[in-house]
């Protein structure tokens, strides 16, 4: 491994790896983005990204629940999160995650039409956890977060099968707030399934390099974190080996919020 003040390789990602900020798929172009705005100027500009739910309207949905079940957590039923979706400014990448919501997961070929489509989020696993990150699912094809599908409905086919292009970078992960949900992909322009959820909120070096389209929806009057961010903040305890956790955490459930 090469040494010197820049780091591994040149980059100094082992050393921003250290400091809590992922691996090298986590740490975008490999620095840290400083910002003049303040904290609180960052949760508003996100807040009135959903507000356009409100002022110019949408026909998608702006809500979308999953629920987790792990027997070795000792939960008595599965524990519901709630997410609010920015369908009015990124109406692609809202469709993609509302369209997959309503289907359930299969393992292996699936058709290349839209009606033979039947993979989705209902019973995929919660496949890496990055404690100072944030907590990664959404692969429909298995179990290991190496493989996704978007819906047909939003693909650009070639050259890379079922994937979309980059949206927009109008929501920031570095607000302060965590519960940001921000799509996972494998490069520039080649979002699928999968995605996470962050549990720092100050995730900054994901700002430019992932899709943020959603966030746990917010605490209701004097509560300090809402029941979502409860049970997520409950799946970071979980043991993991390099990330990957030691149990299985599986969406038994998701759909739209009525």
């Amino acid at each position: 491994m090469a040494t010197g003040t820049r780091g591994s390789r040149g980059h100094g990602w082992l050393t921003n790896y250290r400091a809590g900020k992922g691996g090298r798929h986590l740490q975008g172009k490999y620095f840290e983005k400083r910002y003049d705005d303040s904290l609180q100027r960052i949760a508003e500009l996100n807040d009135h990204v959903f507000a356009l739910n409100k002022t110019l309207g949408t026909d998608l949905p702006t809500e979308v629940y999953f629920e987790f079940w792990s027997e070795p957590l000792g939960w008595k039923e599965p524990k519901r999160v709630v997410i609010e979706l920015a369908s009015a400014a990124l109406p692609k990448t809202c469709l993609n995650f509302v369209k997959l919501c309503g289907m359930k997961q299969e393992t292996g070929e699936h058709d290349e039409n839209e009606d033979g489509f039947d993979l989705g989020y209902k019973s995929t696993l919660v496949h890496k956890i990055e404690k100072n990150v944030g907590i990664m699912m959404g692969d429909v094809h298995f179990t290991h977060g190496k493989s996704g599908s978007c819906h047909p409905s939003v693909a650009t086919h070639p050259p890379h099968g079922y994937n979309f292009k980059d949206e927009g970078f109008i929501l920031s992960h570095g607000s302060g707030i965590p519960g940001i949900v921000t799509m996972s992909n494998s490069g520039v322009d080649r979002n699928d399934s999968r995605f996470m959820i962050t549990t720092n909120g100050l995730a900054n070096q994901l700002d430019g390099y992932h899709v943020a389209f959603g966030r746990v929806k917010p605490p209701v009057g004097n509560e300090i974190d809402s029941e979502g961010m409860v049970v997520l903040n409950e799946l970071c305890g979980v043991f993991t080996k390099r990330g990957v956790p030691a149990i299985d955490i599986t969406v038994v459930d998701c759909g739209i919020v009525k």
